[in-house]
């Protein structure tokens, strides 16, 4: 037996998914369809079915987000068997099926769980003990758990603020027709599912939700909609993308009409959540739709479809970010409800990042802007800004670069801004703290800039490099650096002579007190209340526990945590 815990560990977990795979009594690509049903249905119970708050929400959640992780597992697998036909892949489900796939995701869960927290101990985040027979504890200290929380809730009010201000009269207007198109449109096909052919109104209904859900989603403004992937402007992508989430709350509206239809209430909503289509019938579909050409449609699909050679190419770490489709044969596609309603944006990045990291690189670069017009537009006009970046440099000798600039003339304040725009990698411990560590470097670096700048030439001369003859000498220099997308990082951290804000916590600041766009004094004054400093001491310290079994092995993963 070997004697490093994790060449130990990485054996078991190898044989306990072999175990998993030699469980099924069926064709793989059976065992995905099982798997994806059993996903999505979970996911649609956590996200629409059961109450809002409490333990019974929770438990559903928690199921579902130890599934999404064993979802990856599932198709490194599986994915390894094509479907043959339409026939085979109608095959309905029963208690013994159902029984196996929340059996197999649960352990194919925990066992992406302890490969992430392998992956962390090589990486020195975590530490492995081995206790020499059965049980293995993972250990590491934190000092940001509380910020990383904190943050997470202020993420998902800036998300349901954006739902809350999206354009819902589709739904009012159309509704009682949209009820009839769904009831009058939707056949039984036996034995245990349906069929449908929407309606003009319900494709433009299903586009309308679509866009209405895609622009509350983190990833909308990762670029500018006109910057190319491949060749193909990224708002194509997001068309594509906004048409197939539509579809999806469509699917899910058609499988919830079968409830109020006395000959096909009996069907079992497990079967139905997530569909398949003819891979040529949906490329047709949507160049009707979009108006795009056949050929981009299909490159568009190619890559957002995940296959066995992504699953082996592309580094997609495990969680909170479901495959949208999934290559079932060359001609068959499956839909998932989870991919498309819950992280659809943030898989769209991966793929486009892995696919073409030359554009991807050029398009990093061109989003700045868009942060910068996204920055100004929570401020009122009478405070003055710049509509580039400013370079700060002296003949040959070059410093730094100012991101964005906000000038308060009545109140004399001058705010130099930096934007630091990072990806959601929510799932990767490593990923962020790389990312953390990275960032404070380039703080430190940006701060040290700007000092050597003032002590070199001082701040009238800064202010001259401004170029803007409405931004006088003499003002109050503040230094705000706006962190979009980063957990990790917020005004919950102190940095010495430098303001930060978490951009969610930044547009939660400004709705909760809009006279603030047009003070930058008073602005000042709410960010400070608003920061989540204030409530962290309600974070207590210490040891933060989870324990599991995976066959006659136990593990234990624990957070030593404290305040910063």
């Amino acid at each position: 037996m070997p004697t490093d815990p994790l060449k130990l560990l990485n054996d078991i977990l190898e044989k306990k998914s072999q175990d998993v795979k030699r469980s099924f009594k069926g064709t793989s690509f059976h065992a995905l369809i099982e798997l994806n049903r059993c996903i999505d249905y979970f996911f649609i119970n956590a996200s629409y079915k059961v109450p809002r708050e409490g333990i019974r929400k929770q438990d559903w959640l928690n199921r579902f987000k130890l599934f999404s992780i064993g979802g990856y597992e599932a198709f490194d697998l599986f994915m390894d068997e094509e479907a043959p036909g339409d026939a085979l892949i109608r095959l309905p489900t029963n208690k013994k099926l159902r029984a196996w796939a929340i059996k197999s995701l649960n352990t194919l869960g925990n066992i992406g769980v302890i490969k992430r927290h392998i992956s962390l101990t090589e990486a020195k985040v975590f530490q492995c003990e081995f206790d020499g027979k059965d049980s293995f504890t993972f250990k590491t200290f934190v000092t940001d758990a509380g910020i990383e929380y904190l943050e997470a809730q202020s993420q998902r009010w800036l998300l349901m603020y954006h739902l809350s201000i999206a354009d819902y009269s589709h739904q009012y207007n159309w509704g009682p027709q949209v009820e009839r198109d769904l009831r009058d449109n939707l056949e039984f096909k036996a034995p245990a599912f349906i069929q449908y052919k929407p309606t003009n109104l319900l494709e433009r209904y299903g586009y309308l939700e679509g866009q209405r859900v895609i622009q509350s989603k983190i990833g909308y403004d990762y670029y500018p909609h006109d910057v190319k992937f491949g060749g193909i402007p990224f708002g194509n992508y997001l068309e594509v993308v906004i048409h197939l989430v539509g579809d999806s709350h469509m699917h899910q509206d058609f499988c919830l009409e079968t409830r109020k239809v006395a000959e096909l209430a009996h069907l079992d909503l497990w079967n139905l959540y997530p569909y398949y289509v003819r891979y040529e019938n949906l490329i047709d579909s949507l160049a009707r739709r979009t108006g795009f050409l056949k050929a981009d449609i299909q490159k568009i699909l190619e890559k957002i479809t995940l296959d066995k050679k992504k699953l082996r190419d592309i580094y997609f770490p495990p969680g909170y970010a479901p495959p949208v489709l999934l290559k079932l044969s060359e001609n068959y596609l499956l839909i998932t409800q989870t991919g498309l309603q819950s992280n659809p944006l943030t898989y769209l990045n991966r793929c486009l990042r892995a696919a073409y990291p030359d554009d991807y690189f050029k398009a990093v670069n061109l989003r700045e802007k868009l942060f910068q017009t996204e920055l100004y537009s929570l401020f009122a006009k009478q405070i003055v800004t710049i509509p580039h970046s400013v370079g700060l440099k002296h003949l040959t000798k070059i410093y730094t670069d100012i991101d964005a600039v906000l000038y308060d003339k009545k109140d004399k304040i001058l705010i130099l801004v930096q934007q630091k725009f990072r990806e959601d990698w929510a799932t990767d411990m490593k990923q962020r703290s790389n990312m953390l560590e990275n960032f404070e470097k380039e703080l430190k670096t940006w701060m040290e800039a700007l000092d050597n700048f003032i002590a070199d030439h001082g701040e009238d001369m800064l202010v001259k490099k401004l170029s803007r003859k409405a931004i006088k000498p003499g003002a109050k220099i503040y230094r705000l650096v706006v962190g979009k997308h980063f957990s990790k990082f917020s005004n919950g951290r102190t940095y010495p002579g430098l303001l930060t804000a978490n951009w969610a916590t930044l547009v939660k600041t400004m709705v909760g007190s809009p006279q603030a766009s047009a003070s930058l004094t008073l602005f000042l004054e709410e960010l400070e209340k608003n920061s989540v400093k204030a409530e962290l001491p309600e974070l207590h310290s210490g040891t933060m526990e989870t324990g599991f079994k995976i066959g006659k092995y136990k593990f234990k993963i624990e957070y030593k945590s404290t305040k910063l």
